[in-house]
């Protein structure tokens, strides 16, 4: 049976930030492993279940759900992920949770866990042209 971690991850920090990604990278905890939610728009709301192993994709949305908004961005042992398929201009909240476990058996630390949010880039072009000039340069731009 395992007996689940004691000291959660911390100091997460968010770099490079671009309309559709994120890096996320934090201090692990005392876990042998480790998983990131991610929310869109609303601060992380639901726990892992105790005894559940959740499948991990870093573009959001694929992987395992907590809930219907909550996704799992990674589940490992390293202390990084760049997050992909973001869209742009919106807020999304990560929080890193550690556990122990394997096979059927996994204790998640659900106390104490770091949370951090991002709000994603936004780009926007605009570009006019006046059709008297345009043709002085014979339609070429």
């Amino acid at each position: 049976m395992a007996q689940g971690p004691t000291v959660p991850a911390s100091n997460i920090v968010i770099a490079q930030t671009s309309c559709t990604e994120t890096n996320v990278s934090w201090t692990n905890g005392n876990g042998v492993s480790r998983i990131v939610i991610a929310s869109q728009s609303s601060t992380i709301s639901s726990y892992p279940v105790k005894n559940t192993y959740y499948l991990a994709s870093d573009s959001f949305g694929n992987g395992s759900t907590i809930s219907g908004s909550e996704f799992i961005v990674y589940n490992g042992i390293g202390s990084s992920v760049t997050v992909k398929k973001l869209d742009p201009n919106q807020t999304y909240f990560f929080s890193v949770f550690e556990y122990n476990g394997s096979g059927l058996v996994f204790d998640y630390l659900n106390s104490n866990y770091p949370e951090t949010s991002v709000k994603t880039e936004s780009l926007s072009i605009d570009y006019r042209m006046s059709d008297n000039y345009q043709c002085e340069t014979g339609n070429v731009t």
